[in-house]
């Protein structure tokens, strides 16, 4: 028996220079932060982590002053699918059709949009030619990053082996079923 999924998609960068912060249900992408802001970067991380709902999300925008940035994205998966925020140079593309699903650009506070259940999608943040630049994998954590592949296919989550099945852990015997005593020779 297979775990659950480790977050509420997979996803895929490409090394480049903007804040990629990632937790397994909150995905949150800004420009680079300053040394000095490493602890408040480890704070909001731990935040992300721990959201719970996009009205969380959109609290936790305002608490930290992410809401004055000029160029920001934020993705949040709950049981309606898969929500997005977007400002500035931030933009969503399906990567089955080659459709922008959300752009940053033009808004005064940010773009909106629920984005649905399964889904393709390439957050871009840098211009390039995302094919020629390695790609890594990402659960959950932060990273620096040129491009984000988001999808959502229920086959393509990460699901983490038991420790039962890795062999780190014994199988637990079923309660009220003893282990077989070996016969002593009398």
């Amino acid at each position: 028996r297979m775990t659950l999924p480790m977050a509420a998609w997979r996803t895929t960068y490409t090394p480049g220079n903007w804040l990629v912060l990632a937790g397994p249900t909150m995905l949150v992408v800004m420009l680079p932060a300053p040394a000095r802001a490493s602890g408040l970067v480890n704070d909001l991380w731990r935040d992300i982590v721990s959201a719970q709902s996009v009205d969380g999300l959109l609290k936790l925008v305002g608490e930290v002053g992410l809401d004055g940035m000029p160029d920001f994205g934020a993705f949040f998966w709950d049981q309606s699918g898969l929500h997005g925020l977007a400002r500035g140079r931030v933009r969503v593309v399906d990567t089955e059709t080659g459709d922008v699903a959300l752009e940053g650009s033009g808004s005064v506070l940010w773009n909106e949009a629920s984005l649905g259940g399964t889904r393709h999608l390439r957050i871009d943040l840098e211009p390039g030619n995302q094919d020629e630049v390695l790609q890594l994998p990402l659960v959950v954590g932060a990273v620096a990053a040129s491009a984000i592949y988001l999808t959502t296919a229920p086959d393509a989550l990460v699901r983490f082996p038991t420790y039962e099945q890795l062999g780190v852990l014994p199988q637990i015997p079923t309660l009220g079923v003893r282990p077989r005593q070996r016969a002593r020779a009398e």
